[in-house]
């Protein structure tokens, strides 16, 4: 029997069985991104273009969990990436792709300078590289780019709160808003529609209830007071499909790896 350490995040887990390296590549090999490309296409021009724009956002949002967490067991656990994606939480994910993008230690068994998205990138295009300027360019931009997706989608806490009203019980109302701004001269004063300006708009989005604690100035054990916040946000249903063609292709340069 073999073992094999590993760490997610910073939690400590050490895997004992036989045959690790076959079970790695099998589990490797079972993962199929052509799910996210099926999914891309069966939505690309649907008639119902509100349940494909929602459909497409849940899509994306897995898309970019799966994504991240294969780098996490790629920089934590390449030997054993089956084992470190059953162990990984939510939390301990964001905070192991937060701690990057800060540039901050990271423990990884891989042979690298730092643990930074250059460097991981440019392991990840290692196979390829032949010490020219266009790949060591590539590398950089690469590595740019999944920093950048990272705080603008993944990390983000209201998109947070999307993804999981969107796959726990799909609580989301489709359709987006529109928001227009003008101003009152007196308190009672009704303005009329057309003196309003618009400041934008989208017809596709989603409208859900976040639940936050009540914050009392003083803490009581077992204190079980909530209240609701409604959230509402726009976007870019066209952006969306681009953004997981970019995931799908991401998962290629991986498994080329």
């Amino acid at each position: 029997m073999k073992n094999s350490v590993f760490l997610v995040n910073e939690e400590p887990y050490c895997l004992w069985e036989d045959n690790i390296e076959a079970k790695n590549k099998f589990f490797l090999n079972s993962i199929d991104p052509e799910y996210y490309n099926f999914l891309y296409k069966a939505f690309k021009d649907n008639p119902q273009e509100q349940l494909a724009s929602v459909a497409i956002r849940t899509a994306l949002f897995q898309a970019a969990e799966t994504f991240y967490a294969l780098l996490g067991a790629f920089i934590q656990a390449p030997n054993c990436v089956y084992a470190w994606i059953s162990k990984y939480k939510n939390n301990e994910l964001r905070h192991l792709i937060q701690k990057l993008n800060n540039n901050e230690d990271i423990f990884t068994i891989l042979n690298i300078k730092t643990a930074s998205w250059k460097d991981i990138s440019e392991a990840i295009f290692s196979p390829y590289s032949t010490n020219n300027e266009d790949n060591n360019k590539i590398a950089y931009l690469f590595a740019n780019f999944w920093k950048r997706l990272s705080i603008e989608l993944f990390l983000d806490e209201k998109f947070i709160d999307e993804y999981n009203s969107l796959k726990h019980g799909l609580r989301v109302r489709h359709g987006g808003f529109s928001l227009s701004i003008a101003r009152q001269s007196t308190q009672d004063q009704r303005i009329e529609d057309s003196k309003f300006v618009p400041l934008g708009s989208s017809k596709y989005g989603t409208t859900f209830f976040k639940i936050k604690d009540l914050k009392y100035s003083i803490e009581e054990k077992g204190d079980r007071g909530i209240y609701s916040e409604k959230v509402s946000l726009n976007w870019s249903h066209e952006q969306n499909m681009q953004l997981l063609l970019h995931y799908i292709c991401q998962f290629t340069i991986l498994f080329l790896y």
